[in-house]
């Protein structure tokens, strides 16, 4: 059972409010309330799409399972792939991002949800990714960052040095002729 009340993770909530990813906490809570699920929903079915999508893949490559391999989740905001990581057996994930109030975002889930030490956040950036400081990992996640990066080449350089495996990249793009964004991996 979570360490914080229901009454303690609503304020907590509410004060770090808002989420980028909607994530379900106990005693029936969630990053989101309800009221401004409407507004949402485009998001969360980005992020539920690429769970259903993406992962399979991912699992298929490593066996079936992430049990026993390190995960990193780079731009991890508060820590939705991380958690999911987790959830399927991953030894241990560390979550980076360099914006603070995203990782207490994700601090406090990790805390909501009793996750122990297996998973970890940190303020760290994508070119300062360094293998002697962050470890290696056999999966990275590169989920929605590609574009929003000015050096993309080297930054594909820094996570392959600490990519032993799998680097999964979601990103979107913009196909000649067509001002509507698609997904890369579709």
């Amino acid at each position: 059972m979570p360490e914080l009340t229901r009454e303690q993770m609503q304020e907590e909530i509410r004060r770090l409010r808002p989420f980028r990813h909607n994530l379900r906490l106990p005693y029936g809570l969630q990053t989101a309330p309800p009221e401004s699920q409407s507004s949402r929903q485009q998001h969360d079915a980005r992020i539920e799409t690429l769970i259903r999508h993406a992962f399979p893949a991912l699992l298929k490559e490593c066996s079936g399972s992430l049990e026993g391999l390190r995960v990193l989740d780079l731009g991890c905001n508060s820590g939705g792939f991380s958690v999911e990581a987790h959830k399927r057996g991953a030894e241990y994930v560390l979550g980076v991002d360099v914006v603070d109030r995203y990782l207490e975002q994700a601090a406090f889930v990790k805390t909501a949800l009793d996750i122990g030490d297996s998973v970890e956040f940190r303020n760290v950036g994508v070119y300062d990714l360094d293998p002697d400081e962050v470890g290696r990992f056999d999966v990275t996640f590169f989920f929605g960052l590609l574009y929003h990066l000015e050096n993309p080449v080297l930054a594909m350089r820094k996570v392959s040095a600490v990519t032993d495996h799998v680097l999964v990249v979601d990103t979107n793009t913009i196909l000649a002729g067509d001002k509507q964004e698609t997904p890369l991996w579709r």
